[in-house]
């Protein structure tokens, strides 16, 4: 996963620095997600708490070291690092886990019992009903979490773990609080 954040990193600029030169067609090759087609270009990669550094190979004429800001989320066991200014990406836990809440509720809403609804989705009753919670959260934060705009820190366990407030604003501030 590293490999692939300092490829969405270093591509752009190593497209930028070749482009009008005989390395141009080297771009069509560029892959964030394959190293192989990026590392012979780069130097050095120095990771320190929010920043990464990259040095590029000789040869390159990108002189400068190019710095980049970085956020880090934790997402099951998994650590990503989140490049300032890039495409956010989906917790899709997050979002299956928010729609899974809102289906028990309406299942709940239209006359099944609770252990009827966890049932109907092969979930524990317990974890359905802690899924359950999600469906009373603000549309704000639903949409936040489909377009990536919940700070990085916050997950299902962030909602399920706690109680929270049924008013929407409040639940805004306890997200601004959080992140």
């Amino acid at each position: 996963m590293l490999e692939r954040t300092i490829g969405l990193a270093v591509c752009p600029i190593i497209e930028r620095a070749i482009a009008g030169t005989p390395k141009a067609h080297l771009i069509e090759t560029l892959n964030p997600d394959d190293p192989k087609t990026w590392a012979q270009m780069v130097q050095r990669v120095e990771l320190q708490p929010g920043m990464m550094r990259v040095e590029f190979a000789p040869g390159l004429e990108i002189e400068v070291p190019e710095e980049f800001a970085f956020t880090t989320r934790r997402q099951n066991k998994e650590m990503r690092l989140i490049l300032e200014g890039a495409d956010k990406p989906l917790d899709k836990t997050l979002l299956s886990n928010l729609a899974t809440g809102r289906a028990l509720y309406h299942l709940i809403k239209n006359g099944k019992t609770a252990a009827e609804a966890a049932d109907h989705f092969g979930l524990d009753p317990r974890w359905a009903g802690r899924l359950l919670q999600m469906a009373f959260l603000s549309p704000r934060i639903i949409e936040r979490a489909a377009t990536g705009g919940l700070p990085p820190c916050i997950n299902t366990a962030s909602f399920v773990d706690k109680t929270w407030p049924s008013d929407f604003k409040a639940q805004a501030k306890l997200i601004e609080i959080i992140g």
